[in-house]
């Protein structure tokens, strides 16, 4: 199992939602805005998009499982001198090391042609040997949500749509998917191999993730080649559907993981394969 993995769903698990009632995650430089085309990175099967606070420019990971809005590493917002609200963040990682994030505020961040001010963040916080791909930072589901998004990994591309904009039209070729969300994130329900499971869409998972006991009934009754695949860590089940639809087979890693409270996590095999659309206002999502 590859430590990105591990690290991937460190931060979709536990650098999930912060309660912010009232307090908004940033604020508009301009008031009218438009679709945003922002250029994607893949490093490591993973999506980086570049910010820039003031002259620094700094590529972080895009991660649709992680909660914050924006974390930053503090040699970055050493070097950008943020102003920190006093606030504080403590969780523990999957190891049960513990840390304490400072919330910071940053006057003006730049996404490509999208400017926004007083925008909230947490310290990019983790173990040295426990550490993800990308140490600058992330940015969250608790950003993107403020939008319609489109994530396509073939184009290498992000873009950010105003949040009511309808994305595509009712007629549109590729496959239809309602999503729940809440503090861990986008989750699906769908089945594999005929067993009901839920999965969280995350762009910070090097691999599509699945808990062995989720699935340990099919996996009982599989065939020898199915067996050979436990072996090597990887299950392609013969079927796999979301909300009832058909999705060609995937790859899935055998992981276990005590939360979030999901399946499986549907990552980067799935995104390099579909244009993602998600329309967080009518909570559905469109594979193209």
């Amino acid at each position: 199992m590859s430590k990105y993995i591990h690290a991937c769903i460190l931060s979709a698990t536990l650098l999930c939602s912060i309660s912010c009632a009232g307090r908004p995650l940033f604020k508009y430089a301009h008031p009218h805005v438009s679709m945003v085309e922002l250029p994607l990175r893949i490093r490591s099967h993973l999506p980086e998009v570049q910010i820039q606070i003031g002259p620094y420019k700094h590529w972080v990971m895009l991660d649709l499982g992680g909660g914050n809005g924006l974390t930053l590493h503090p040699s970055i917002l050493k070097q950008t001198k943020p102003s920190y609200t006093g606030r504080k963040r403590a969780y523990r990682n999957m190891k049960g090391q513990t840390f304490s994030a400072r919330e910071f505020t940053l006057s003006t961040l730049t996404l490509g042609g999208l400017s926004l001010r007083h925008f909230r963040g947490y310290e990019h916080l983790y173990a040295k040997n426990f550490a993800p791909p990308n140490k600058n930072g992330t940015l969250g589901h608790a950003f993107l949500r403020k939008f319609g998004v489109l994530i396509d990994y073939k184009k290498k591309r992000l873009r950010l749509y105003p949040p009511k904009q309808i994305l595509w039209k009712k007629d549109a070729k590729g496959v239809v998917i309602p999503f729940s969300l809440d503090g861990y994130g986008v989750i699906s329900r769908g089945s594999l191999a005929g067993e009901a499971v839920r999965f969280l869409w995350d762009t910070g998972a090097t691999h599509s993730i699945i808990k062995p006991t989720s699935v340990r009934r099919r996996l009982a009754t599989d065939s020898s080649k199915s067996s050979k695949q436990q072996h090597s860590h990887r299950w392609t089940p013969t079927s796999l559907k979301l909300a009832g639809q058909h999705i060609q087979p995937l790859s899935f890693q055998f992981f276990s993981f005590q939360l979030p409270p999901v399946d499986g996590y549907l990552g980067a095999n799935i995104f390099a394969r579909y244009r993602v659309w998600i329309d967080f206002h009518r909570r559905k999502i469109l594979l193209q």
